[in-house]
């Protein structure tokens, strides 16, 4: 496995992290504190980083593995 390959690979394991804890914290009881607005921009925040991961999930399947 070549080098930049490794890194998207781990790049999209703690993207996955990051997801799992914002779509918790999102769902959780600690986000009845935020305002709407940042509560709306969190959620924007989650569909990008979805969209993004997508992403790294896709070149990941070009690579020779």
């Amino acid at each position: 496995m070549r080098e930049h390959e490794k890194r998207v690979i781990n790049e999209r394991a703690e993207l996955l992290e990051k997801i799992k804890n914002l779509n918790s914290f999102l769902w959780g009881s600690q986000s009845d504190q935020l305002s709407r607005v940042d509560r709306n921009l969190l959620v924007r925040q989650l569909e990008v980083m979805r969209d993004y991961e997508s992403i790294l999930r896709k070149r990941i399947g070009f690579f020779d593995l």
